[in-house]
């Protein structure tokens, strides 16, 4: 019998949060369901992609971070 898996699914199931008998489910429905591969594949082939991604916060963002840690500092300095 097909079962219909959602990607959520098969993301609790590519990071290994599935119990081992809905695995095992899983992994019987992807040995005869190619559509299911085919899912699981671009899922792996898109998480792949986004760990690739080197993402920074802009030089703004640190700036500013870096203003309020020192009027933060300053002030809590002049308390004591």
């Amino acid at each position: 019998m097909l079962q219909i898996y959602t990607e959520n699914e098969l993301l609790l199931y590519f990071y290994g949060e599935l119990s081992q008998e809905d695995s095992q489910a899983i992994e019987r429905e992807l040995a005869v369901n190619t559509d299911l591969q085919t899912k699981l594949n671009n899922l792996k082939s898109a998480i792949g992609l986004i760990a690739q991604l080197e993402e920074e916060p802009s030089k703004t963002s640190i700036d500013l971070v870096m203003e309020y840690s020192k009027t933060v500092s300053e002030t809590s300095t002049e308390k004591v």
